[in-house]
């Protein structure tokens, strides 16, 4: 089911979270994975297709090493860029009509009733991201959280 993501409903946004998606490939989705476990310094970006429910979605992985703990997951969609999540580490935020901008770990996620769709954020639970302090479990802990899991044997990979 093909959607429009300028005017996606928080109905839709939320299907399209709990839908099951699937990597391209399950070796780059690995490779993806031993990247983020081996940085050790610089930037680190990585990119990787991702499908399901129709439409095409990139999933996302940024990391700039600095002394204090800093990184983003996203799951945007490929043929405009409009994203669906963002999950921040250590990311300064401030949401519209907050006095002071603060550096918490949080979540944007899309919502219909933002002019940029993802400007609000808020705060992520412990209990969906428990390891912020290791980039590799938190980001383990986000294919969970949107539902993106390995093709099972004897789905074709491209």
């Amino acid at each position: 089911m093909k959607l429009v993501h300028d005017n996606l409903t928080n109905s839709e946004v939320q299907w399209l979270l709990k839908t099951t998606k699937h990597p391209i490939s399950n070796a780059e989705l690995r490779k993806m994975e031993k990247k983020i476990a081996a940085q050790r310094k610089g930037v680190l970006r990585v990119d990787i297709d991702v499908v399901g429910a129709g439409d095409e979605l990139v999933l996302q992985y940024y990391r700039r090493m600095k002394k204090q703990i800093k990184y983003s997951i996203s799951l945007r969609f490929k043929n405009d860029g409009t994203q669906l999540i963002r999950l921040d580490i250590g990311g300064k935020h401030k949401n519209h009509g907050d006095l002071v901008t603060q550096t918490y770990n949080h979540m944007h996620v899309y919502s219909a009733h933002t002019h940029n769709h993802t400007e609000n954020a808020q705060a992520i639970s412990a209990d969906d991201f428990q390891t912020v302090e290791e980039p590799l479990q938190t980001f383990i802990d986000f294919l969970k959280f949107v539902n993106i899991q390995m093709n099972q044997k004897g789905v074709e990979e491209k």
